[in-house]
């Protein structure tokens, strides 16, 4: 297709109709021609405006050979992160189309992705509630829970996304969602500990079940030795379950070198 950003709406909107009408042959070069183009912020409007341009990558998505589907997937996320276009997502149909995805025991390029424009989509309020409705949060404990480390990393970015919502934050708990983040924290994955955070804060029983789940170690080691993110993700959360904790869990952080970082916590929230 040549240069990217030189492409008429007319040369996408018959790529766009390939990919919904073509032959299966032609649907899949349709669909990495739009891969290509998806890289450029102007041809993703140029995209979504050509004759539903999204609703045809969801069909795709949906009902496509496993190469149309990891293509198809991977526009998508291109297209999720952009302002202009997330708004088409809902409308398509798209988002029970991505929760599907991210269950596929298929490409763990399609669920990576898949779980990639979910994490764009939920920056948007309504997106995540809907995202929640068609099970999302399901989904994405799950692929926490049994992907690859990309995938695992990506579902928690969607995760931390969803939530701030305190009924988001209940499910992903009630689901098992604390277990399968403190593992993943545990490998140095900054989202996991943003997951982390929301669900520790104020809330006692959560972080108990940090604690259970042999966090503090962890926490104590990413505070100490863990990027600046990372540090400051995990003395905060450390700084939530510290008001409730043990006299044998305080003297386990003191024996791992964390009275420290608690303290420098506790100085900085008062």
């Amino acid at each position: 297709m040549g240069n990217t950003s030189s492409n008429t709406p007319a040369d996408i909107s018959a790529l766009v109709s390939l990919a919904k009408d073509g032959s299966p042959h032609q649907k899949e070069r349709a669909a990495w021609a739009l891969s290509d183009l998806s890289f450029d912020l102007d041809n993703q409007v140029r995209i979504a405006a050509a004759g539903g341009g999204i609703s045809p990558l969801v069909t795709l998505l949906r009902d496509g050979d496993s190469v149309q589907k990891e293509i198809a997937a991977g526009v998508l996320w291109q297209m999720s992160l952009n302002s202009e276009t997330r708004a088409n997502f809902a409308a398509s149909g798209a988002l029970p189309v991505l929760v599907s995805s991210l269950l596929s025991s298929g490409n763990s390029h399609e669920r990576e992705a898949a779980a990639g424009a979910l994490w764009a989509l939920a920056s948007d309020r309504e997106n995540g509630v809907a995202i929640a409705d068609v099970g999302g949060l399901y989904a994405l404990v799950d692929l926490v829970q049994r992907g690859n480390v990309n995938e695992r990393q990506v579902a928690a970015g969607a995760l931390w996304a969803l939530s701030g919502s305190t009924e988001h934050q209940a499910v992903i708990a009630a689901l098992g969602g604390i277990r399968a983040l403190v593992s993943l924290a545990s490998d140095r994955k900054e989202n996991a500990l943003g997951v982390l955070w929301n669900l520790a804060y104020n809330h006692l029983g959560r972080q108990d079940e940090l604690a259970a789940c042999g966090a503090i170690d962890s926490l104590v080691d990413l505070s100490r030795t863990g990027t600046f993110k990372q540090k400051e993700l995990a003395t905060g959360v450390l700084g939530f379950i510290s008001r409730f904790l043990s006299a044998q869990d305080k003297e386990d952080i003191a024996a791992n070198g964390g009275v420290e970082t608690l303290l420098i916590r506790v100085d900085s929230d008062s």
